[in-house]
């Protein structure tokens, strides 16, 4: 949830890799994580990202016909669009702090521990641009209109060679255009403490403006 500081996050095995879950043998190079990183540099240079487990269980795509068009068609048709997404990704996550919630050490603060689901949809609110990661004090919880991010979506995968990704990985971009949120269980404080999450994604290539 908070920044990744890395040159090219995207092909770093350790963005994605989580060796320390005790389910593993030691030489085991552990289970794999999905993320969702935006691809514009936060404030403080790193890469604003969201990380989850095991999910989604079904990643649906739908692709739909395009027009190539000529610079004269497209500044004399107005009937058809010139600019078209290649295709759109739709996904559900489910987010658990149960365990983060009441099984937290009093040694140390963890955000997951003190508010449980709030702390990964607030992190979706900043790579979405649904929050404002410039503003200031109370200001940077104020919900807004989702801004037209560039966001890469992993979903697994094995990295390999000097910083390239397997032609294994399931990987997107794209831009968040519809989010969902649905809390599903909560502590006693009425802290929620699971939710699920629908996201859609209009598709674009690497080197497009969205």
């Amino acid at each position: 949830m908070s920044p990744v500081n890395a040159a090219n996050p995207q092909f770093d095995p350790r963005m994605r890799n989580i060796p320390a879950l005790g389910l593993a043998a030691k030489k085991d190079p552990g289970f794999w994580r999905g993320s969702i990183y935006r691809e514009e540099k936060c404030v403080t240079g790193g890469y604003l990202t969201v990380n989850f487990l095991f999910n989604p269980s079904t990643i649906n795509l739908s692709h739909q016909q395009g027009y190539n068009l000529s610079a004269d068609q497209m500044s004399t048709d107005g009937n058809i669009i010139g600019a078209q997404g290649i295709g759109t990704l739709t996904f559900d996550l489910l987010f658990d702090r149960t365990y983060e919630m009441y099984g937290a050490s009093p040694n140390f603060y963890d955000e997951a521990a003190d508010k449980g689901v709030l702390a990964d949809v607030e992190a979706l609110y900043n790579v979405t641009g649904a929050y404002d990661v410039t503003a200031k004090g109370a200001q940077q919880k104020v919900l807004r209109a989702m801004q037209p991010n560039p966001c890469t979506f992993f979903f697994g995968g094995s990295a390999s060679g000097a910083g390239l990704l397997a032609n294994n990985t399931l990987s997107y971009y794209g831009t968040v255009t519809g989010l969902t949120v649905a809390y599903t269980h909560f502590s006693r404080e009425m802290i929620p403490q699971r939710c699920g999450l629908s996201l859609t994604v209009d598709l674009a290539t690497k080197d497009a403006k969205p």
